[in-house]
C-alpha cells in the first residue's frame, strides 16, 4: 500500500512538472480553466501576480534565468462572470531593467510538426526534486527524465516574433503588464508552428 502511494504521489510530481495542464484544481465544486505563460529573463528578476479561484493574490518572483519558467493563472471560469482584468489576468512586472525579457503566452508549440512543451526547455535542475521514500523511510532525490528540446531558445523566440507577433511580448520597461490569452491551452489546435534546424552536436 505504501509504494502504490509512493509511486501515485511520483507519477502526480512528474505530470505536473511536464507542462501547464488544461484543467486546474477544484475549489467550490467547480473545475477550473488555467491560463499559462512562460516568461524568459536572462538578466532580470521578474515579479509576477494572479488571483486564485477565491479571488485571494498569490506573488511569485523569478530571478534571472537562460530557460523559460512556467507561470499560471485563472481566468473567469464562466461567461456569467464579469471579466476583471485585476483578478483574471496574469500580471508580471520586472523588478529590475538590465535587459529585454519576454512572456511567452500558451504552453507548447509544434517544432518541424512535432509538439513540444515550453517546460521542456527549463533549467536541466528543475527535472531534480526530493520526495519521501516509504521503503527507506527518507527523502530520496528523484530525477525525471525529459526529452531535452534540440533547438535554440533565441531561434524559437525569432520564429515566433516572425509568425506569431501576439503571443510574445517583449518587455523593456519596469511597468506592470497583463496577459489574458488562456484560450490557447484549450486545444493544441491553437498552439503555434514553425520550423527550425536542430542544433548541431
Amino acid at each position: 500500500m505504501k509504494k502504490k502511494l509512493f509511486y501515485l504521489c511520483f507519477i502526480c510530481i512528474a505530470l505536473m512538472f511536464h507542462g501547464c495542464p488544461i484543467i486546474g484544481p477544484i475549489q467550490n465544486n467547480t473545475v477550473s480553466v488555467t491560463g499559462c505563460a512562460y516568461i524568459y529573463s536572462p538578466k532580470d528578476s521578474v515579479s509576477v501576480r494572479y488571483y486564485d479561484l477565491e479571488e485571494l493574490p498569490h506573488y511569485n518572483i523569478f530571478s534571472p534565468s537562460n530557460y523559460f519558467r512556467q507561470q499560471e493563472w485563472y481566468p473567469e471560469q464562466s461567461e456569467d462572470i464579469p471579466h476583471s482584468e485585476e483578478k483574471h489576468e496574469l500580471h508580471v512586472r520586472k523588478l529590475t531593467n538590465y535587459d529585454e525579457s519576454i512572456v511567452i503566452e500558451g504552453r507548447d508549440i509544434y517544432i518541424n510538426d512535432e509538439r513540444w512543451y515550453y517546460g521542456d526547455m527549463q533549467d536541466p535542475a528543475d527535472s531534480l526534486f526530493i520526495a519521501w521514500n516509504w521503503d527507506s523511510l527518507r527523502y530520496d532525490t528523484i530525477i525525471i527524465h525529459r526529452n531535452k528540446c534540440p533547438y535554440k531558445v533565441d531561434d524559437i523566440i525569432e520564429q515566433l516574433s516572425l509568425h506569431y507577433p501576439d503571443l510574445i511580448h517583449r518587455l523593456n520597461d519596469m511597468e506592470e503588464h497583463n496577459f489574458s490569452n488562456y484560450q490557447l491551452n484549450k486545444d493544441n489546435k491553437n498552439s503555434p508552428r514553425i520550423y527550425l534546424p536542430e542544433n548541431p552536436k
